[in-house]
């Protein structure tokens, strides 16, 4: 056999040529591993899971649930005229006073309504004290003049159900009474005091009337409405006869307050033991009132 002997050169360069191709798949499985494990590879792109435990529910805002009470409260004024005949203990006499005259000869007047309501069902309150009182003279041989003072009060009261509801129209039934009261008195001063003493007089009576009524609101544009009540009641129990009616357009001035500019009506018809109460009590009204 014989042994081939190749130079040096030769069998160096046979080396390196069997050593470049391992050498360049090394540096390639390398260059491929920086890149699996560089966060800078745009190859691969890691999401992060969110812990169900630090995930915040959102929950909705809900508007605070409506009270299911409602309580008004107003102050009335009644510029109210009185007609008819009034008297105590078998005196009476004629009263004509127009409510364009009424606050001359009024001394003092005290008005309130009120109103509480809870869901459908509603209590309503309300009434005036008037006190009134006029000097005149009688130009008569025995006596020269005189005074009249009168206090006349009532106070409706009832327990009412809203039978209909809706945006536009509310309409409540009511059962209650109306309570009045009168008082007169009166002196006259006599031309000859020591021969005809003056004459002084005065009395009071009071009763109640069984009242049945409705009361309705309709809604024409916000922020105004149309309110109209009426009743009726007597029915021999106090008085003959005794009813009312009232209607007044309201307007909504804030969320919490309105007013009402309107016409009201009252009629009592009474009389027992010499005490007679005949009288229709009517008038513009204007009321201010909040309702919360």
């Amino acid at each position: 056999m014989h042994r081939f002997n190749f130079p040096f050169r030769l069998r160096t360069f046979a080396l390196a040529a069997c050593l470049v191709p391992l050498l360049g798949s090394v540096r390639v499985c390398a260059q491929t591993t920086n890149s699996a494990t560089s966060g800078n590879s745009p190859a691969v792109t890691q999401k992060k899971v969110a812990d169900p435990k630090e995930i915040t529910p959102v929950v909705a805002e809900q508007s605070p649930a409506a009270s299911p009470f409602q309580f008004n409260m107003g102050i009335p004024a009644w510029s109210c005229g009185l007609d008819g005949t009034v008297g105590v203990k078998g005196v009476s006499g004629g009263v004509n006073v127009p409510f364009s005259s009424i606050w001359t000869r009024l001394n003092y007047i005290i008005p309130m309504t009120m109103d509480l309501r809870y869901q459908k069902w509603g209590f309503h309150l309300d009434g005036q004290l008037a006190d009134l009182s006029e000097t005149f003279n009688t130009r008569g041989a025995l006596y020269l003049g005189g005074t009249v003072r009168m206090q006349q009060a009532f106070a409706n009261f009832n327990v009412n159900y809203q039978v209909v509801d809706t945006d536009r129209w509310q309409l409540n039934t009511s059962l209650g009474g109306r309570y009045n009261y009168m008082s007169l008195s009166g002196n006259l001063n006599s031309r000859f005091p020591l021969v005809l003493p003056n004459l002084n007089m005065s009395g009071n009576v009071s009763w109640i009337d069984p009242v049945l009524g409705v009361d309705t609101t309709v809604q024409i544009f916000k922020p105004l409405s149309m309110h109209m009540l009426a009743d009726v009641g007597g029915f021999g129990v106090g008085s003959h006869i005794t009813y009312q009616f009232y209607g007044a357009p309201k307007v909504q001035l804030a969320r919490n307050f309105y007013t009402e500019v309107g016409y009201r009506y009252l009629y009592t018809n009474y009389s027992e033991n010499g005490n007679v109460y005949n009288i229709a009590t009517k008038g513009p009204q204007i009321t201010f009132g909040a309702n919360f």
